[in-house]
């Protein structure tokens, strides 16, 4: 299936957001299970992009990518961190858009 989200801006440039100040964010750090992992992300993927492509299953406390590399296609990729609020959403998350197509790449998801 393909990612259910053309929210994609077609600029390529970084947008810095400001992050809100998040009252105990150590408790949600400490709980592993409300943060995923994205694999095979494209890389004109934004930390901005990745945080409204996953706002559907709720809040979103921190979305980050990193680590651009180009892969034996020829394609380039990274990886992509979100922490959720809840435990509940990040499942949703995953069940949703695991094996889904973001653009040519299929992404893949972890807790």
């Amino acid at each position: 299936g393909v990612f259910p989200h053309n929210k994609i801006a077609a600029s390529w440039h970084t947008t810095m957001h400001a992050a809100p100040f998040i009252p105990n964010f150590r408790q949600y750090l400490e709980n592993p299970k409300s943060c995923i992992v994205i694999y095979n992300l494209p890389a004109e993927i934004s930390s901005g992009d990745l945080k409204d492509l996953f706002t559907e299953y709720d809040t979103i406390l921190s979305a980050a990518t990193c680590g651009a590399k180009t892969g034996n296609a020829g394609k380039t990729s990274q990886m992509g961190y979100i922490l959720f609020e809840k435990e509940e959403d990040a499942k949703r998350a995953i069940e949703d858009a695991n094996n889904k197509y973001l653009g040519q790449n299929k992404i893949t998801i972890v807790l």
